[in-house]
């Protein structure tokens, strides 16, 4: 069984069902994500900033944001880059399961790495189009092609097999 089919629960699937999980579930995630980023780049100091920290004693003029009682610059940017993030992971998600299940349906329902590699690839070609860059999304199928196929090599795991596996294994 690949990741996917450990991630979606179970070898009989409809494709439409899990694309649209993975979509939201990638959303959430890419929200997630871009809450964190957005939080911690309104309160990064600005250059200005910066520069007046720089020329105070013993750097007193460095306080955050919201210690000084600064507003954050924007709610337009933070939710700008809380929506990229959320589409950007949902494309990710949507892509990668939707793609791994065409591929299935095309090769005859065999569900093996290279329908999951396929998947990854398509996936990662989508930071290319983000970035407008065939480098970014070269880069990107080989990066998720390579951490799938290391996923699908240790058994759809991170975490190394516990000892009692392992003793099993062994005899």
């Amino acid at each position: 069984a690949t990741v996917g089919a450990s991630i979606m629960g179970g070898e009989d699937r409809n494709c439409m069902i899990d694309t649209v999980r993975a979509i939201a579930v990638g959303g959430a995630v890419g929200g997630f994500a871009g809450c964190t980023k957005a939080f911690f780049d309104a309160y990064q100091p600005t250059m200005t900033e910066q520069a007046e920290a720089a020329t105070t004693k013993a750097g007193r003029g460095i306080l955050s944001r919201a210690a000084r009682g600064i507003p954050a610059r924007s709610v337009l940017p933070t939710g700008s880059v809380i929506g990229s993030y959320a589409l950007l992971f949902a494309g990710v998600g949507g892509t990668f399961t939707g793609v791994q299940c065409l591929l299935r349906e095309i090769r005859g329902e065999t569900d093996d790495l290279w329908n999951g590699l396929g998947g990854a690839c398509a996936a990662g070609a989508l930071f290319g189009v983000q970035h407008g860059s065939v480098q970014a999304g070269v880069g990107g199928c080989a990066f998720l092609a390579l951490g799938l196929a290391f996923m699908e090599l240790t058994g759809n795991t991170l975490l190394p097999a516990p000892r009692e596996n392992l003793k099993m294994q062994s005899d």
